[in-house]
């Protein structure tokens, strides 16, 4: 009597991190009924929080970029009197020398 295969597992793409987090879920079911071995599972699985942790980095990126961006717009048009260029720039006028 000859071995079987183990079944193939079609993955989705992984784009979004409620893709990733999908894929740790259907990974953890798989593992629990005992399609996948535990020592398999451990290695995808921490394939996937890595991934799942670029993909928060890059969001983080984004998000830092477009308030950079607003910030940088808004001291250009002085609309926001607190983002003067001496305030962006850290020189605050004040001195260092308490003496």
């Amino acid at each position: 009597m000859t071995k079987k295969p183990p079944p193939l597992f079609r993955v989705g793409k992984l784009k979004t991190i409620q893709d990733v987090n999908y894929e740790v879920a259907k990974l953890y079911r798989r593992t629990v009924h005992g399609h996948i071995d535990s020592a398999d599972a451990a290695r995808q699985s921490s394939i996937l929080a890595n991934l799942r942790q670029g993909l928060e980095q890059g969001i983080i990126e984004i998000r830092l970029s477009a308030i950079e961006d607003t910030i940088l717009r808004l001291a250009a048009n002085k609309g926001a009197p607190l983002l003067e260029s001496r305030i962006i720039e850290g020189d605050d006028g004040e001195s260092d020398e308490t003496t």
